[in-house]
């Protein structure tokens, strides 16, 4: 999907009515089209917990400093991945009704995987059978908080939508402690990921080796 889009945005641009970027320098077309390129692929959450374990190391180096390169690339990275899943730090009743309609377009691409005999690449479970609070709550805990506290230690002044997650969480944690759903999370895009494989320490890769 990401990789589709960066084609479309490269193909619009390449027109010379919606080329926005006809005045500067082929040069610096290049490098602006390598960040949107990394950028818009960064969405992609089969790599989120590798982005977010780069953004940390380099965190754990020292103070983030905007002037370097690796710094500013990774800090716009961080803030794209925010707008990617900023629902869960809407007020709730509108972060609710994008988890619905979420759900509803992952459990519709699941039919239609199956009416093309493709893989099913959306959540296994039927339509409504899930418990969708639960399946919220690991999401926030899993996906959206850490996310979240990572990008507040690089713009502090966004510590509003940390709090304003914090908040949706609690509530999520109300409704599932209300659920008398079967214990069976409801799960959707980032729930997904868990399924996918997290980054290891180099320190892994090096005994393996030996």
């Amino acid at each position: 999907m990401e990789t589709f889009h960066c084609t479309v945005i490269i193909r619009k641009k390449a027109q010379e009515e919606c080329n926005i970027f006809h005045a500067i320098s082929k040069k610096d077309q290049k490098r602006v089209w390598s960040w949107i390129i990394q950028i818009k692929k960064a969405t992609d959450m089969a790599h989120h917990f590798k982005l977010v374990k780069k953004k940390n190391d380099i965190m754990d180096q020292g103070p983030i400093n905007l002037s370097k390169k690796k710094h500013r690339m990774m800090a716009m990275t961080m803030l794209m991945k925010k707008k990617d899943i900023s629902n869960v730090s809407r007020p709730f009743e509108i972060a609710k009704k994008w988890c619905d309609v979420l759900c509803e377009e992952f459990w519709r691409q699941k039919k239609m995987e199956l009416a093309g005999g493709l893989s099913i690449s959306s959540p296994k479970k039927e339509r409504g059978k899930g418990n969708k609070p639960k399946g919220q709550v690991k999401k926030y805990n899993f996906v959206c908080l850490p996310l979240y506290q990572a990008i507040k230690k690089i713009f502090p002044e966004l510590e509003v939508n940390l709090e304003a997650v914090k908040k949706n969480l609690e509530i999520w944690k109300k409704l599932a402690a209300e659920s008398k759903k079967p214990d069976q999370d409801e799960e959707d895009e980032e729930t997904v990921i868990k399924k996918t494989e997290q980054p290891k320490d180099d320190d892994d890769d090096e005994k393996k080796k030996k």
